[in-house]
């Protein structure tokens, strides 16, 4: 299947790639004034309405409708971790959670509140994030309306210079902050840490990590706060970006009136010294932790920056940066193909870090502890480029590529969602690029993708290579012997560069489609009948193929499909045999053709395909541009009569799922989905992670023995979404699904599973990590009372919401609860509603007891109308944003409902129903199901705890 790059083609350039300038930037400072077009050559996308306020603010307003109605509204913050001073290591973050507890005009508690009452979800349409060089302030209004654009500017306008900083709310949320660096702290985490500061040794990047130091998360005081606020939340380093479907005209008088009061200190903050990297020479390093579960091999470059303005110059030079990538990628993707029991993965990389270290970067994750091997295949990949260059088929392949990107961007600009446009702005003017429109992007990179050469190209990679050193990095789960593991790293990337290279020799691939092209006519149409209520079309083959079929206008130029047969995990014979399916038939290709062969013919189209085991079904996923959908139906022909099996693909996908096992194995998480899923399925094997040594001795063979019968006749439904033409594709249909051979019939299947009613389990993990987890669940039912599981997912809603009021601002006892329900669609009367926190070791039963006494509160006392409206507006919001969209009508609706055609009628009542919903059903449905007797709890924490924990179906205790 092909695998193409998903992410924009903007993104993409600006991503891997530095925004160089003209004096060295070692310093980190106030953004420059301007835009980043003042200093450039180049001219910026026309349809933004930019503008600088008396005060310095810039704002940048673009008009959108997609999702139609909302506006999204960001305030960046030119500043992150990077602008900390070592007695501030964690204060930008800690800032950024203080900026929602409270400000002139929201008085602490106000907030969350407010937003709701607006029908915003707090967490989905109002958040927040830091990094090394940026804060972010982000508000997704329901509508366009003055009053609530008015109320957006004035929340921002509060985030900018209002904050109030009270010692109150400070230690309370830092309660909430060291949880949150606790839920995020893994051994992965810690080794990309040291990592960090070995490679970038000498900066301000080896010791700013946003999460910040422990010790002064602690003490941060408001004096401390204010410091950091005052210094660099300023006017004149921020940029408020409104994108949305309303005008500028609008929106501009608002913005201004919002934010041209607000005032900045007079004198600008002082410039902090970044530093630089010292890497003249070749350099090992060696990080071990048998935990890790993996081992990565790779070869760095690292190198100071100088600065330059945007201009074409460096915009060509950009371009062949990408192009190098992807043909360096695709070199590497053959290798891992032709080494699959070496590599369980591998990539190249090259860009920069924070426009100040330019890096570029050949990794490779190595199985059974074979980092020698994997040194000297990347040293030898890498110098056989750099000594030979790469080839001109090579470069066409790429060319192609990215001109299908650029154009794919064009065809499909009226329809981009406004959250990504907004933070396609945000990107390029924090990397001081110029930012440009679709068509702008496809004029200028088509035309430079057509004028280089080899020698630019090659010359690019040769420059990158060029720094004068090599840092060598062996990290993970094997050990080296003795107490000289950089000199034996150093001495065998030696002894790989003894080795004589030769030049990249490209295979030929084949051609597709390859299979014969089936003849019918309209005689195999079964029945066809159009189902108005929804304005789609049911068309069956005499084959027994079902296909669905919607025309919409939510993807501009775009078409895509979900194809359904045979009946999933339900028919696994053996536990573990769908996870490794699913890297198997992705990694395979074909029968006939590799998966990067097949990349390679596909090259220049936009087809996408993706294979899924899902509870009660296959399902090959794809999209397309329009124009690409006969490509993309004989694809899917094509899988279904020629899938592949390949054997370095079973490989490929035990060794990924070896070193995941190996990664979890004593982490919380991984406990909670093997052993935690399990006990709430009734220690029903089917469900959760199987032990490793079961799905290790699953073989090809009997992955084939199940997948090749469903394959050639499993019963086959097709839904099909998007803006096409009808007629065109009931006649790709016709031809592709009409034509393959009989099917089994499509009929629905379903299991049972059992709920652990009032039992307690305990999981525990060898782990470094000092954190526990709790959950809490009680038994509900299954999917398909569509009116109940809407309920029930409202009921989780205000659970949530006071579980979040009391563990994480009562208690600043966690970062983020977690409370869902998940009615089930394939276990017969199975659903659970569940409660999730992570906290710290000793407060399990505090925690507990609080969930407890929430859901003993919920199903004995009355439920009041304020706070069901503040659970149900937000709802809503999602909702009429959901039913404008391809996933809505494609997952929820139209796949699967040959099976389960009463799907079909649940757009006619889905807001009217979530609408209805009065604090008695809620109250109705938590008398039910929220049963003190009926709850399970699990516990997963630290096994040097064991003596403070009571066996499995006794209490946990602290």
């Amino acid at each position: 299947m092909k695998h193409v790059l998903s992410i924009g083609v903007a993104f993409f350039f600006l991503v891997i790639t530095s925004s160089l300038h003209a004096e060295m930037t070692n310093q980190v400072c106030m953004a420059t004034p301007g835009w980043p077009s003042d200093r450039s050559d180049l001219e910026a996308d026309p349809s933004l309405v930019r503008g600088t306020l008396n005060n310095g603010m810039r704002y940048v307003i673009k008009e959108n409708s997609e999702p139609k109605s909302r506006v999204a509204m960001y305030l960046l913050i030119n500043a992150g971790s990077l602008n900390e001073l070592e007695s501030q290591r964690g204060v930008a973050h800690f800032l950024e959670h203080m900026l929602f507890n409270g400000s002139t005009n929201f008085k602490p508690g106000e907030l969350v509140k407010f937003f709701q009452d607006i029908g915003m979800n707090f967490g989905g349409d109002t958040n927040a994030f830091t990094s090394f060089d940026q804060t972010v302030y982000n508000i997704i209004l329901p509508d366009g309306t003055s009053e609530n654009l008015e109320k957006g500017f004035l929340v921002l306008s509060d985030y900018a210079r209002r904050a109030l900083l009270l010692e109150s709310e400070i230690d309370r949320e830092r309660g909430v902050i060291l949880s949150e660096k606790r839920s995020r702290d893994s051994v992965g985490y810690r080794a990309r840490v040291k990592a960090s500061e070995f490679k970038y040794d000498g900066t301000l990047l080896a010791t700013r990590q946003p999460i910040g130091l422990e010790s002064v998360i602690k003490d941060a005081d408001r004096e401390l706060l204010k410091s950091f606020y005052d210094t660099w939340y300023r006017t004149d380093n921020m940029v408020v970006v409104v994108v949305g479907d309303v005008s500028s005209e609008q929106v501009k008088p608002l913005l201004e009136d919002a934010f041209s009061p607000l005032e900045s200190p007079v004198d600008a903050p002082v410039c902090l010294d970044f530093g630089a990297v010292i890497h003249a020479e070749d350099k090992a390093y060696y990080h071990y932790d048998p935990d890790l579960g993996s081992t990565n091999v790779s070869i760095d470059s690292i190198w100071n920056l100088t600065r330059r303005n945007d201009s074409k110059a460096m915009q060509r030079e950009e371009v062949i940066r990408v192009a190098n990538i992807m043909m360096m990628q695709r070199r590497l993707n053959k290798l891992q193909e032709s080494e699959g029991e070496l590599f369980s993965g591998i990539g190249y990389y090259s860009g920069d870090m924070v426009r100040k270290l330019g890096y570029s970067t050949l990794s490779a994750s190595v199985v059974n502890g074979k980092w020698q091997e994997g040194l000297e295949y990347l040293e030898n990949y890498l110098r056989q480029v750099l000594e030979y260059g790469f080839q001109d088929q090579e470069f066409e392949l790429v060319k192609k590529e990215l001109i299908s990107m650029l154009e794919r961007a064009v065809l499909t600009v009226d329809t981009k969602p406004s959250q990504n446009i907004a933070r396609s702005i945000m990107r390029a003017f924090v990397s001081d690029r110029v930012i440009m429109s679709p068509q702008q992007e496809l004029d200028l990179y088509s035309a430079m993708l057509d004028d280089l050469t080899m020698t630019e190209i090659n010359a690019g990679i040769r420059k990158d290579w060029s720094q004068g050193n090599r840092l060598v990095s062996v990290e993970g789960s094997t050990e080296i012997a003795g107490d000289k593991a950089e000199a034996k790293i150093l001495d065998q990337y030696l002894l790989a560069k003894t080795k004589a290279v030769t030049p990249y020799k490209e295979d030929i691939v084949g051609e597709f489609p390859y299979l014969t092209i089936p003849d019918v006519d309209d005689s195999i149409v079964k029945e066809q009948h159009r189902i108005e209520s929804i304005d789609a079309e049911r068309i069956i083959y005499a084959n027994n193929v079902s296909l669905i079929l919607k025309p919409t206008e939510f993807n501009a130029n775009t078409i895509q499909l979900v194809l359904d047969f045979g009946s999933g995990k339900l028919s696994e014979p053996k536990p573990g045999m769908g996870m490794l399916a699913n890297d198997i038939v992705n990694d395979s290709g074909t029968a006939t053709l590799t998966s990067t062969a097949l990349d390679e013919l596909l090259a220049g189209t936009t087809v996408q395909l993706n294979f899924e085991v899902r509870e009660d079904s296959f399902r090959l996923s794809g999209s397309s541009l329009t124009k690409d959908s006969e490509l993309l139906f004989q694809l899917l022909y094509t899988l279904l009569n020629d899938p592949g099996f390949r054997e370095r693909s079973y490989t490929f996908a035990r060794n990924q799922l070896k070193e995941m096992y190996d990664s979890i194995a004593n982490e919380a998480e991984g406990a909670k989905a093997s052993g935690v899923e399990r006990f709430f399925a009734g220690g029903d094997e089917r469900v959760g992670l199987p032990p490793w040594e079961d799905v290790e001795a699953i073989s090809l063979k009997e992955i084939e023995a199940w997948l090749v019968p469903q394959f050639a006749a499993g019963g086959v439904e097709v839904a099909v979404v998007g803006d096409f033409d009808p007629e065109r594709i009931k006649e790709l249909a016709r031809t592709y699904l009409g034509g393959l051979e009989k099917r089994e019939p499509i009929s629905g299947t379903s299991s049972t599973l059992t709920f652990p009613r009032g039992q307690q389990h305990v999981e525990l993990v060898n782990s470094q990590i000092d954190k526990s987890i709790v959950v809490v669940a009680w038994p509900t039912d299954d999917f398909w009372d569509i009116n109940r599981t809407r309920r029930l997912n409202v009921l989780a809603g205000i659970f949530r919401e006071r579980l979040r009021q009391v563990v994480r601002e009562k208690l600043g006892a966690t970062y983020s609860p977690v409370v869902f329900s998940a009615p089930s669609r394939v276990y017969t009367d199975y659903g659970r509603l569940q409660a999730e926190v992570v906290v710290a070791p000793g407060k399990e039963n505090k925690i507990i007891k609080e969930i407890t006494t929430i859901a003993r509160e919920l199903s004995t006392k009355p439920v009041p109308k304020e706070e069901l409206d503040r659970v149900i507006e937000p709802y809503l919001t999602s909702l009429r944003d959901a039913v404008n969209s391809n996933p809505y009508w494609l997952r929820s609706v139209l796949a699967n409902s040959t099976r389960h055609p009463e799907q079909l009628e649940w757009p006619a009542s889905i807001l009217t129903d979530f609408q209805g919903i009065t604090t008695g059903d809620v109250e109705s449905l938590a008398k039910q199901y929220l049963l003190p007797d009926a709850a399970a709890t699990a516990v997963i924490k630290q096994a040097e705890s064991k003596n403070n924990v009571q066996a499995d179906t006794g209490k946990p205790a602290d």
